[in-house]
């Protein structure tokens, strides 16, 4: 393809064709081809500037030459961070996440709160402004201080009311103000004195007691002398013998009654317990003392029907003698 050429219109230097500007004089070039608007630009002053400074720049670097290293500037890092007022803060704004609806919450701290309310107010009225027995002005009876006496000691307190209704309480302002008797004593397991049971010979309406684990001695069996009344007495643990049995009264209508994991408890102690609580029917007496010479003491128990003397050396032939003159009885060796 040939190249036209045409004559500047200053110098009258030959011009090639796409030439923008003449080499000889820097006349830009009049007649650009029509067709190419990357051409038709170069009429502008950033283009004219470029150009112009073109010769200046061929003449300080060479062709396959590089620029001495003092002419370029090294980029220099900071040698410490900026401090930190230098950092403009980015304003706190709060941004809902998406599928939250700012009143929503709002209104579900709100209920929150008046829950919150509802529970402080519900134990104020219980643990301060409710009265109970000897702070309300309630006439402080015998059964209402051994039903104190009780729960304070953390146990559990049986009572009966005026209406014939039985309840449990565990919490001495719990207890109702109207008038009521104690039916049930437990402090199994408790950490009791008990120099301090003085206080059950004036229950006579006592049913049942449990003082299982309490550290009661032979001592301290004298306070039940008055407890004629006991349908269900447990005694677990304490190390009670003989002797401390022989204080007690007798017993009609006692039915249930334990005194199991006591070594202190021996044929001698049996046949005692025997005589003075002859309507049993349940009898307990594992990790006892007792051994095959004491069971025909049992052998006149006709309401016995659960009798157990586990973890004893007793021979098998002796509780088959046992079980041939209580049919109706089961026994657990």
């Amino acid at each position: 393809m040939s190249h036209q050429s045409k004559p500047c219109t200053a110098c009258g230097e030959q011009l090639r064709a796409g030439m923008l500007r003449c080499r000889q004089c820097g006349q830009a070039v009049s007649n650009v081809p029509q067709g190419s608007v990357a051409k038709q630009a170069v009429h502008s002053s950033a283009s004219v500037s470029i150009v112009a400074s073109a010769p200046s720049i061929v003449a300080k670097v060479k062709p396959g030459s590089r620029p001495a290293r003092e002419e370029l500037k090294p980029h220099v890092r900071p040698t410490s961070p900026p401090p930190k007022s230098a950092i403009p803060k980015r304003p706190v704004t709060y941004v809902p996440k998406p599928g939250v609806n700012p009143k929503r919450r709002v209104a579900a701290t709100f209920i929150a709160a008046i829950l919150f309310g509802c529970v402080l107010w519900y134990v104020a009225t219980t643990f301060v402004l409710v009265g109970n027995g000897a702070d309300s002005g309630v006439e402080l009876t015998a059964e209402r201080a051994a039903a104190i006496w009780t729960v304070e000691n953390y146990g559990v307190v049986t009572v009966m009311l005026s209406s014939g209704e039985e309840r449990k309480f565990v919490a001495r302002e719990h207890l109702p103000d109207e008038p009521f008797v104690v039916t049930g004593i437990d402090l199994w397991y408790q950490s009791i004195d008990p120099h301090e049971l003085d206080f059950l010979p004036d229950l006579q309406h006592l049913t049942y007691l449990d003082l299982s684990q309490t550290d009661l001695s032979d001592e301290h069996m004298r306070y039940l002398a008055k407890s004629t009344g006991l349908h269900t007495l447990y005694l677990r643990g304490d190390q009670i013998s003989k002797q401390g049995f022989e204080s007690l009264p007798e017993m009609p209508v006692l039915e249930h009654f334990s005194c199991s994991a006591n070594r202190a408890f021996d044929d001698e102690a049996l046949a005692v317990v025997t005589g003075k609580m002859p309507r049993l029917k349940v009898f307990l007496c594992t990790s006892s003392g007792v051994t095959a010479e004491g069971l025909p003491a049992l052998y006149e128990m006709k309401h016995l029907r659960h009798f157990r003397v586990e973890k004893s050396e007793i021979p098998q032939d002796a509780f088959d003698a046992l079980q041939e003159r209580l049919p109706k009885c089961h026994i657990r060796i």
